[in-house]
C-alpha cells in the first residue's frame, strides 16, 4: 500500500518516519532483530580443558602419550607424532592458566625424520557446516627459553587427522597470554577442531580457553529495517 507516502515524505513527516524506525530497530534488538554480539554459543566441548575424569593425577603432568591423554581429558582425543603432550595447573615456569584451572602445553621437536609435533581435536557439539560463517579465539603463550611458540589449527571430519588448516598463531612472549581471533567461512563440513605444534617450527607453546561460534547471517527482519533506514535517508536528502 503506498497511501500517506505523500504525507511521509514532508518533513514532518519524514521526522515521525525516522523515529518509528528508530523505534522499530530498537524493538528488533529486543527480540533478536538486530545483534548486539559477534559471536553466538562456543560449539568446542571443553575448550578449556576443565572436564577431566583425572584432576587429581593431572596436576602439572608432562609427556602424555595420545591414549593417555584421550582417556583423562573429556571431549580431546591425541593424536601428534610426538606424543608428549602436558597438562597443566600452576607451574613454577609458566604461571596460571588464562582461565580456569587447565592448560596445554605443545611440543615441535627435530627428529630423525620430519619433525615430530604434539596435537590433539575437540569434539564439537555441532558440526561446522561449509559455507557458513564463525568465529574462532584462543589463548597461547611461548616456553621461557622460547617465548615464540607457533600453533596451528584446523578443521578435520577425524579426530586424529588435522584435516585442513584455518589459522596460525605466533606467541611473542612467554610472561602474558596472548588472545588469537579470526573469523572464517568454512570450506568444507567437519566435525572436530584440531590443535597442533606448527611442525616447521620446532619449539614450546601453551594454549587455553578455545572458542569456536557460528556468526549469524542477518536476519530479513534487519535487513528491512536497514532497507527502509536506507529509503528515509535518502527522501530526506531529497526534501
Amino acid at each position: 500500500m503506498l497511501i500517506g507516502l505523500p504525507w511521509m515524505f514532508s518533513a514532518k513527516g519524514m521526522l515521525m518516519a525516522n523515529r518509528r524506525l528508530i523505534a522499530f530497530v530498537s524493538v528488533l534488538s529486543l527480540f533478536g532483530g538486530v545483534s548486539t554480539h559477534t559471536y553466538a554459543t562456543n560449539i568446542i566441548l571443553n575448550g578449556g580443558f576443565e572436564a577431566n575424569s583425572a584432576s587429581t593425577i593431572l596436576q602439572n603432568q608432562t609427556n602424555y602419550s595420545n591414549a593417555a591423554l584421550s582417556a583423562a581429558v573429556d571431549n580431546v582425543v591425541g593424536f601428534g607424532t610426538a606424543e608428549e603432550i602436558d597438562v597443566y595447573n600452576v607451574y613454577p615456569f609458566h604461571g596460571p592458566p588464562q582461565s580456569g584451572d587447565w592448560f596445554f602445553g605443545l611440543n615441535c621437536r627435530i627428529g630423525s625424520g620430519p619433525n615430530e609435533y604434539d596435537a590433539f581435536s575437540f569434539l564439537l557439539s555441532a558440526p561446522v557446516e561449509a559455507g557458513a560463517t564463525y568465529g574462532l579465539s584462543f589463548f597461547a603463550k611461548g616456553h621461557p627459553f622460547d617465548p615464540s611458540g607457533h600453533v596451528q589449527i584446523g578443521l578435520s571430519s577425524s579426530e586424529t587427522e588435522f584435516g585442513t588448516p584455518i589459522f596460525t598463531g605466533v606467541a611473542t612472549n612467554s610472561v602474558t597470554w596472548d588472545q588469537f581471533d579470526s573469523v572464517f567461512i568454512a570450506q568444507s563440513n567437519a566435525s572436530f577442531l584440531t590443535v597442533r605444534a606448527d611442525p616447521d617450527f620446532p619449539g614450546y607453546s601453551l594454549v587455553d580457553s578455545f572458542s569456536l561460534s557460528t556468526i549469524p547471517e542477518p536476519t530479513s527482519l534487519t535487513l528491512a529495517a536497514c532497507a527502509l533506514l536506507g529509503l528515509a535517508v535518502r527522501r530526506k536528502r531529497r526534501a
